[in-house]
């Protein structure tokens, strides 16, 4: 949980649970957000003809790591004509 000088604007007046729900759709969204860019970043650098591999020190940032490692092995795999795996 955030000190007081720290929380956002407005979470410092909701309960624990609130905080929680709020803190848990922050996260999902994140998330979602960090797969699409990753992997839009990942097969554009794999149809420039690049292997990109990437790690992630956060648990959720994992998702968008192999989702970027996927793409750009895809990336390569379609400049390639199929064959470049």
């Amino acid at each position: 949980m955030a000190e007081a000088g720290l929380a956002p604007a407005g979470m410092a007046s909701l309960s624990e649970d609130e905080q929680r729900k709020w803190q848990k759709i922050a996260t999902q969204r994140y998330i979602l957000w960090d797969v699409v860019i990753m992997g839009l970043a990942g097969l554009l650098g794999g149809l420039a003809g690049y292997y990109l591999f990437g790690i992630s020190l956060r648990v959720k940032g994992w998702p968008g790591m192999v989702t970027f490692i996927g793409a750009s092995l895809l990336g390569v795999s379609l400049k390639m004509g199929g064959s470049g795996l």
